[in-house]
């Protein structure tokens, strides 16, 4: 320990936007290497881009132990409580706690720059550019959202050498979900559920994506694009059917039913001979023709009609 505390001191100083004590402003032991490294930069410093991994169980354990046991008097949270004259700060993973119902007061290691994303090291801001760029264009439900935000947490950190534990991923992600909330909504807020059910999983649901793509935002959907290849068909059928009932409509609804029963592709155009021999013209091949072509070997078609 390298700091000696006096009597009624408070716990470190606050990173800006932190609820702050009243009173002292000593530093109880591991601070140094916790809270003040864990937001380098958030009050008179620029943000880095490092993130510092908050407090250890064991220097938990040691703080807490240094609370109860130090022998001189513990850090508070510098406000009054005259039901519990006796409440001190309780050490946490992620910072400072008072236990006191009703008192606020907190500190966590994070707390500055997650209340403000202009000012999140560089690993948070790419964490929330993932969130937001998955979000922007694919079907994305709250709990899925949580679930990706918690995996995009690992990868970022580690492009840039940083690591933290699942604990403190999650809240990462949570914060940094928070934060971007109405980023969120605003980029999603002209992507309403669209009613009815997947075809493939018969669940409710369905979410009209980016460029109009209906798709089921459900995991385990066997054929997530169902509804969209239904959707598509059934306009195809209304585009037909409103060919036919707006004149001139006759060469319209023709086109349109040999799209609906052929395909996009047109049938291309050979000659063959009849059985007397003579020769006619016809609008593709026939069955037997198609299965001899088939037949032949494919060297025999590659030079077909050479010079």
């Amino acid at each position: 320990m390298t700091d000696t505390p006096t009597p009624r001191q408070t716990a470190p100083e606050a990173p800006e936007g932190a609820s702050q004590p009243r009173g002292g402003a000593g530093r109880p032991p591991g601070a140094s290497q916790s809270l003040s490294g864990a937001v380098e930069g958030s009050a008179t410093a620029r943000p880095t881009d490092k993130i510092r991994s908050p407090w250890t169980p064991e220097q938990v354990d040691a703080l807490n132990r240094f609370q109860r046991e130090g022998g001189m008097h513990p850090f508070t949270c510098g406000n009054e409580h005259p039901a519990h004259p006796n409440a001190i700060l309780e050490a946490t993973e992620s910072g400072w706690r008072c236990h006191v119902l009703g008192c606020d007061y907190e500190q966590d290691w994070a707390h500055a720059f997650m209340a403000d994303p202009n000012a999140w090291p560089q690993p948070l801001r790419d964490v929330a550019r993932a969130i937001g760029d998955f979000a922007e264009h694919q079907a994305v439900v709250p709990p899925r959202l949580k679930a990706l935000a918690v995996n995009a947490v690992g990868p970022a950190l580690q492009a840039r050498g940083e690591w933290l534990r699942l604990t403190t991923r999650q809240a990462v992600a949570v914060a940094v979900l928070v934060a971007v909330k109405a980023e969120l909504e605003a980029a999603t807020r002209g992507l309403p559920d669209v009613a009815g059910k997947c075809p493939a999983c018969l669940r409710s649901g369905l979410f009209l994506g980016d460029g109009g793509y209906v798709t089921c935002p459900q995991v385990d959907c066997p054929d997530p694009t169902a509804a969209h290849d239904a959707i598509e068909e059934r306009a195809g059928a209304n585009a037909y059917d409103q060919a036919i009932n707006t004149p001139p409509s006759a060469a319209a609804a023709a086109a349109i039913r040999q799209r609906l029963h052929d395909g996009t592709t047109p049938r291309r155009r050979v000659d063959r001979t009849t059985p007397d021999n003579s020769a006619t013209s016809s609008d593709g091949p026939t069955v037997a023709e198609c299965a001899a072509d088939d037949r032949r070997h494919w060297s025999e078609r590659q030079y077909e009609g050479g010079s």
